[in-house]
């Protein structure tokens, strides 16, 4: 999928684009469709799964596999990954 940078819309502009929305049941759902690809492919999970990808071929001092389909990928960790912003830093006490 390709993401584009656009120009920042005036405000008549951004109005008729939620006009040609409201009248184009097609252009709507396709804009929802590319909407849910987008949020699949930037989810938490996903994204925190390929940071720990960089962060065990770093660690490994293996970068250079990285774009390497071929290369044998890191055995998978047991237990949750939390994402960097995540508030939930570490395991709750019985405190």
């Amino acid at each position: 999928m390709v993401h584009r940078r656009r120009a920042k819309l005036s405000v008549q502009q951004a109005t008729e684009r939620v006009r040609s929305l409201l009248e184009d049941d097609t252009a709507r759902e396709q804009l929802g469709e590319r909407m849910a690809q987008y949020k699949s492919a930037n989810s938490f999970e996903r994204v925190g799964a390929q940071h720990r990808h960089i962060y065990h071929h770093v660690d490994s001092q293996t970068v250079d596999a990285l774009g390497d389909p071929t290369a044998e990928s890191e055995s998978t960790r047991s237990g949750p990954l939390l994402g960097a912003c995540s508030a939930a830093r570490g395991t709750p006490s019985d405190d």
